[in-house]
């Protein structure tokens, strides 16, 4: 699990990545392409996304040296948080591992002033239509009781004036008991409704990351850089070094001349030179 908050203490056998800021969700995104991670994990859960959402937010803000994406003309940083929120997570699905995306939910009215209200994922609008676009399956977990007040968590998988969920599994029942052996034996059952109604089925199937940067200050960092831009130049790197810079600070820029709020930004680019002298 990717956590970028805490609530997994009393889980037993969790095997937990903890994500303080998207730079380390990146960095965490490049070892989930080697080998080794793709024997030791099936799947990768992102708890939750609102928060990463969050994340990318402060990650743009820091490329644009602004306290705000507000602050930057034009919308522009804005487009840029989504870009770079739609790209990360569509190298994820690309990966092969199963994906699940966990969040909070909120009421809302239905329309502006409005008594009647929904539930709906705690996410902001632009973010939801990207992970709206990437998921197979919304659900909304909730907890029904009976006549004698005994209680059972039951997921939804379709919407109801209520609720928004949602499937890509036309024959999916609308809603199922909540657990891990229900929501398997519920997806099998949609899937050889499927076949039988003229779909092809198919069985083929298309590291622990330790963050250590806060034990770096900023100078530390940059001090870093200034190292590494002597091998870069010494091999004659500097042109594939400055694409580099380019990828993550959205243009040409000293790595002398970045600030503290850059620092995330940093790493990253002391990562891929890493990788680039190497």
């Amino acid at each position: 699990m990717l956590m970028a908050e805490k609530g997994y203490n009393s889980i037993a056998g969790i095997k937990v990545v903890d994500i303080p800021n998207w730079k380390t969700f990146k960095e965490v995104l490049k070892q989930l392409r080697t080998s080794a991670a793709k024997e030791m994990y099936d799947s990768i859960t992102l708890d939750t996304v609102g928060i990463f959402w969050s994340l990318c937010e402060k990650f743009i803000c820091a490329k644009e040296d602004v306290d705000d994406l507000s602050e930057v003309a034009w919308g522009r940083a804005y487009k840029a948080c989504e870009k770079e929120f739609e790209e990360t997570l569509r190298e994820l699905t690309l990966l092969g591992y199963g994906l699940i995306f966990i969040s909070h939910s909120e009421e809302k009215p239905i329309t502006a002033g409005a008594d009647e209200t929904i539930v709906r994922p705690a996410i902001p609008r632009r973010a939801y239509e990207i992970v709206n676009r990437i998921v197979d399956l919304i659900g909304y977990i909730n907890v029904e009781y009976d006549e004698d007040g005994n209680g059972k968590r039951v997921l939804y998988t379709r919407s109801t004036p209520g609720i928004i969920a949602g499937s890509r599994f036309r024959y999916m029942k609308n809603q199922i008991p909540f657990s891990y052996e229900d929501l398997v034996e519920a997806l099998a059952n949609s899937i050889e409704e499927e076949g039988k109604h003229g779909a092809k089925l198919s069985n083929e199937k298309h590291l622990h990351y330790i963050d250590n940067s806060d034990k770096l200050t900023f100078q530390d960092i940059k001090e870093k850089a200034k190292g590494l831009w002597f091998l870069i130049t010494e091999k004659d790197l500097t042109d594939e070094a400055m694409a580099i810079i380019e990828k993550h600070f959205g243009k040409k820029i000293k790595l002398s001349e970045t600030t503290e709020k850059q620092k995330e930004l940093l790493e990253l680019v002391v990562s891929d030179l890493e990788e680039l002298i190497n």
